[in-house]
């Protein structure tokens, strides 16, 4: 955890730097913000949840959790009876297992129970990473991580609870919190309707567990490191896999604009469209039924998408490491004879 970095984003929720890529977790607009624009706002999330009694999602590069809160909140909020079913996919349990403890700018920590409650029924290792995180790094506990949700934390370790089943130990959770810790009465998200959510997270190469889940996926999150950095989970091969994951209806959505990825998008047969919040235009949306998407790629994107800038990300055997998959990338490119991105921005008066 020596490489990450922590701030707090425009939003006045906590946003990480992984000094190992050189790459943001969050934009500094707002974590909070940015999963709420792009991938719940921009896909439609919040009227697929009043209308149905059920949603999928799969949540790829869980991270510091906002993707999936961000799905709990909305989902809950628009249908408090909706059957949520969520599946994380994490490489780093030490980024993950602090999800619950972050300042996030919710209204409610019920969300934040529910993981810590998640964590401590399911990883004998969660309890003694975090002991040890606090005590090593007083500072970034005092300055970012959530006074309440610690305190949580500590009256549970302190008292030696033990609980059996998950259900069980996020009932003692909230007991802890709404009798020593916060004076209000319960509103918002109810207790009992955390019967409802499914939620599991896979810590693993995000190739290999994205093998190993089930199909029928209604919203796919995917908020991995920028491709031209780690194209690992932005290949041809893995934009295929997720596609043979989600329902026929389902809808991908990211913040990333990247050419070869929606040239890639778009060969597998999806409808593409952009993000527009805020008269600004950010990330892709892809889904197989064009009535999902609101607002389509303009001509010249797709023209772009034709120039060596499209060529596609491989990784045949999802195996290969991301310096082997840039260069075989660039060595594709350098014998490719179509139009360079370049002359097709100089011919059509685009920079």
């Amino acid at each position: 955890m020596e490489k990450i970095d922590f701030n707090f984003t425009q939003d006045g929720s906590v946003g990480m730097y992984d000094g190992i890529t050189k790459d943001i977790f969050h934009s500094v607009t707002g974590a909070k913000k940015e999963s709420f624009d792009k991938f719940i706002y921009s896909t439609g999330f919040e009227k697929f949840c009043e209308e149905n009694n059920s949603a999928a999602v799969l949540d790829i590069c869980f991270g510091i959790g906002y993707n999936t809160k961000a799905a709990i909140y909305f989902a809950l909020k628009n249908n408090p009876k909706i059957k949520l079913k969520i599946t994380a996919l994490e490489i780093s349990k030490e980024v993950a297992f602090l999800s619950p403890f972050i300042i996030d700018g919710y209204e409610t920590p019920e969300i934040n129970l529910y993981l810590l409650a998640h964590f401590l029924q399911n990883y004998d290792d969660f309890i003694d990473y975090i002991e040890d995180y606090f005590r090593k790094e007083p500072d970034i506990k005092k300055n970012y991580f959530c006074p309440e949700i610690c305190l949580v934390f500590e009256s549970y370790i302190n008292k030696g609870y033990s609980c059996k089943g998950s259900k069980g130990v996020l009932e003692l959770l909230h007991n802890i919190y709404y009798q020593n810790i916060s004076g209000s009465m319960k509103v918002g998200l109810k207790a009992n309707e955390w019967a409802n959510i499914d939620f599991e997270i896979l810590f693993d190469d995000g190739r290999v567990s994205a093998q190993n889940i089930k199909s029928g996926y209604d919203f796919v999150f995917l908020d991995a490191f920028t491709p031209h950095k780690q194209p690992l989970l932005w290949s041809y091969e893995f934009l295929s896999l997720l596609k043979s994951k989600m329902d026929e209806h389902g809808i991908l959505s990211t913040y990333s604009n990247s050419t070869p990825v929606r040239k890639t998008l778009f060969d597998l047969g999806f409808n593409l469209g952009k993000i527009i919040l805020d008269n600004s235009q950010f990330g892709t949306v892809a889904s197989l039924d064009k009535s999902k998407i609101q607002h389509e790629l303009t001509e010249y994107d797709y023209g772009l998408m034709n120039t060596k800038a499209g060529i596609a990300y491989r990784d045949k055997n999802l195996s290969d490491d991301s310096a082997t998959i840039l260069k075989n990338r660039e060595e594709e490119v350098s014998k490719c004879d179509i139009m360079s991105a370049s002359e097709y921005k100089r011919i059509y008066g685009k920079i």
